[in-house]
């Protein structure tokens, strides 16, 4: 084995390993890098990591393929992938594969450095899964969504979410009549450590309501997993294959 590093990034643009591994060696990460998914293999093999960050579209290989990979050989880390925003499609079905997150192009530094410490925090903390329940659906280990009777969906934010992603300080919710996206941007918190962390939608629809007492005390949603937003799904019959009970 070669020199053990905190994360590996495979991505096929310069600038944004260049400016990955900037702002990631100020945080005091050490990190390696590959401009293909071939090379990035190689070093998964012979190196030691403690997260990864792929882009979805290498010019060798698909993100499903690094995915694929990885579970073959055994390789259990975190993963986060990185994606443009024509592609969210297809990050939501690598979500249903396991990945830790993704983080679609261009993002933010705030944005990059809040999903990498949740993905860190994983790895210091034993986090509990949800409770089981019989009528949830989960985006990957990120949202969940409960379905009423009347067809109203309820959304809210999964265990490994609510307990890696540090002291809120505030949330950003939809307006009702908005439109989200499965796959896109539902809630945006705020962290006390300035950092961002984004909740992504597990269905596509019209906002019909927000949970107020949450909006109004933030930190509750640490001990506690209320729903958020309210949705009339749009598209629910196509969507929920990509998620998971």
């Amino acid at each position: 084995m070669g020199k053990p590093y905190d994360i590996l990034i495979i991505d096929d643009e310069e600038v944004v390993v260049n400016a990955t591994i900037k702002i990631m060696s100020l945080e005091g990460f050490t990190v390696d890098s590959a401009l293909d998914a071939k090379t990035g293999l190689e070093k998964l093999a012979t190196q030691q990591y403690r997260l990864l960050l792929t882009d979805l579209m290498l010019p060798d290989m698909s993100g499903y393929e690094v995915i694929t990979y990885m579970k073959a050989k055994g390789i259990q880390i975190p993963i986060i992938l990185i994606t443009g925003y024509a592609t969210l499609d297809n990050a939501v079905k690598a979500m249903k594969m396991g990945i830790f997150d993704f983080i679609p192009k261009p993002f933010e530094i705030e944005e990059l450095l809040g999903v990498t410490l949740r993905a860190w925090r994983v790895q210091a903390d034993d986090i509990p899964a949800d409770p089981p329940c019989p009528s949830r659906r989960y985006l990957g280990k990120h949202a969940w969504v409960d379905i009423d009777s009347d067809g109203r969906a309820h959304i809210g934010a999964a265990a490994l979410f609510r307990k890696t992603v540090g002291t809120i300080n505030h949330i950003h919710f939809p307006a009702r009549g908005q439109e989200v996206k499965q796959g896109g941007q539902c809630l945006k918190f705020q962290t006390d450590d300035t950092y961002q962390h984004t909740l992504w939608s597990p269905l596509s629809g019209i906002v019909i309501e927000t949970n107020h007492t949450i909006q109004q005390h933030p930190t509750r949603l640490k001990d506690e997993n209320p729903w958020l937003v309210q949705l009339l799904p749009s598209n629910m019959d196509a969507e929920i294959k990509h998620l998971t009970l």
